[in-house]
């Protein structure tokens, strides 16, 4: 008996040597049974080759299985591809995760942070300025002064703050009292804290006005807040976009090395990401495939 031009000798010797490398072998019985298939393709041909140089079919057979490898070192060789191909499949699956935590997390954070969490360190200084309230003739005092700076000092979102006494709805003088001093040459020349923007945040002018008590008069409040810029929202999208490509191209491995990388999968995982993933692990499944083979 032969198959493909060798002899059921020569067959046997090669089936009985991947069969030893494949008992040792660690992974599914899938990925074990596509490499016992590709292991003796390429023995069968290695060996047709040397039948065709003219050897003895017994010499071509222990020539071509010494040129693949003693069974030790084919077992080593394999352990340690399959090592480094879970590692790599396992540092992908968690980057992709560690891109969708992060640009979630920076997505949702940025309208969370301008939108409400920003405003709680607002109303802080309007509430010291209210609490530290003077009289009509001196109504921002020593300790208003300190609180604001603890206050800006205390909170990155808060850059300085500019207090100013209004007589009915004017300014009776642009400043009176800039926290930190640096800033007091730009409140002067731009009538206020002049508008900032860099990457990821931009430095707006907000403030209100708190009421002198017994008097027509106010303390007037403006800040150079911290907001979390359009950018950073741009940032947070992208690495949702990273996460959704490298989940996808993780899905698409896997399903390339357990034979199933149909360009239909790819095209799943690419648009339905997860669901898609989910969906071909149903489909694909061994026992939906053996109910699927005896309906």
């Amino acid at each position: 008996m032969k198959t493909d031009g060798l002899s059921s000798y020569a067959e046997n010797e090669l089936i009985r040597y991947s069969n030893g490398i494949c008992s040792r072998m660690k992974g599914t019985s899938e990925e074990v049974e596509d490499f016992r298939e590709e292991m003796l393709i390429h023995l069968r041909t290695s060996v047709m080759e040397l039948l065709h140089e003219g050897m003895p079919e017994e010499v071509a057979v222990r020539l071509a299985l010494e040129r693949f490898g003693e069974p030790s070192d084919v077992e080593q060789e394999l352990a340690r591809l399959n090592k480094l191909k879970r590692v790599f499949s396992n540092n992908m699956l968690v980057a992709s995760i560690t891109l969708l935590i992060t640009g979630t997390l920076l997505t949702a954070f940025v309208p969370l942070w301008n939108e409400i969490l920003h405003y709680r360190s607002v109303k802080s200084v309007f509430a010291e300025v209210d609490t530290h309230m003077g009289n009509k003739d001196h109504p921002i005092t020593a300790e208003m002064e300190a609180a604001v700076a603890k206050q800006v000092n205390r909170k990155w979102d808060i850059q300085a703050a500019n207090l100013a006494v209004i007589d009915n709805g004017e300014a009776v003088s642009r400043i009176d009292y800039v926290y930190p001093d640096s800033y007091r040459d730009e409140t002067v020349k731009n009538n206020g804290f002049s508008y900032k923007e860099r990457w990821f945040v931009y430095h707006p002018s907000s403030g209100t006005a708190v009421k002198i008590p017994g008097t027509d008069k106010s303390v007037s409040i403006e800040l150079s807040s911290t907001l979390l810029s359009d950018t950073a929202f741009m940032a947070g999208l992208s690495l949702l976009f990273g996460y959704w490509l490298l989940f996808a191209i993780w899905g698409s491995l896997n399903a390339y090395h357990s034979r199933n990388g149909h360009p239909f999968w790819v095209a799943a995982f690419l648009l339905f990401n997860v669901f898609g993933y989910l969906l071909y692990r149903v489909l694909t499944s061994n026992r939906l495939q053996r109910r699927l083979r005896t309906a």
